[in-house]
């Protein structure tokens, strides 16, 4: 039985995160598509990355997969064509994204950490994360970040309450 609830809570996490990146890819659909369901390429059309020969390139690709025990596990990124950086495996695409992540980390800001990750904005060197390690230093590209909603951070927050507020007594 708990396992049963646990996949009830999972799954309902998954298509909650999956609708707010389609909400996300709505209100800046220049920067951002989003397929249907869960599971299908992300496209990140504006955003720039250096290709494993080295030429930049714009239009980043990546597939999100939620791992059995997600939210307790981070979600995995995968590029469809693997990118030059220290942290992107040069033969799968896998993207390490996290070095120190907590359960309410969630799939925009995910989205919003590979675009850093790609555009050389972020980089780790540490054994752990590191997957190329003659991608060497390379200096930042220029990256517009996908604009969430107005509303994504007040009600992601865990302080949010639909309609009117109640006063507080104490």
């Amino acid at each position: 039985m708990a396992q049963a609830a646990f996949e009830r809570i999972r799954e309902r996490r998954i298509r909650n995160e999956w609708e707010w990146l389609r909400r996300t890819a709505q209100a800046d659909p220049a920067a951002l598509a989003v397929p249907a369901e869960p599971g299908g390429a992300v496209l990140l059309p504006e955003t720039p990355y250096y290709a494993l020969d080295g030429a930049v390139r714009r239009g980043v690709a990546v597939r999100f997969a939620f791992p059995e025990y997600y939210p307790s596990v981070p979600v995995e990124a995968w590029l469809a064509e693997p990118a030059l950086h220290p942290n992107i495996h040069p033969e799968t695409g896998f993207v390490c994204l996290w070095d120190t992540r907590h359960e309410g980390t969630s799939l925009v800001e995910a989205v919003l950490q590979l675009q850093r990750v790609v555009t050389w904005h972020l980089y780790n060197f540490s054994a752990d994360h590191l997957m190329q390690p003659d991608a060497g230093l390379r200096a930042a590209l220029p990256c517009r970040p996908v604009t969430p909603p107005p509303d994504y951070y007040s009600e992601r927050s865990a302080g949010y309450l639909p309609g009117n507020r109640r006063k507080r007594l104490s």
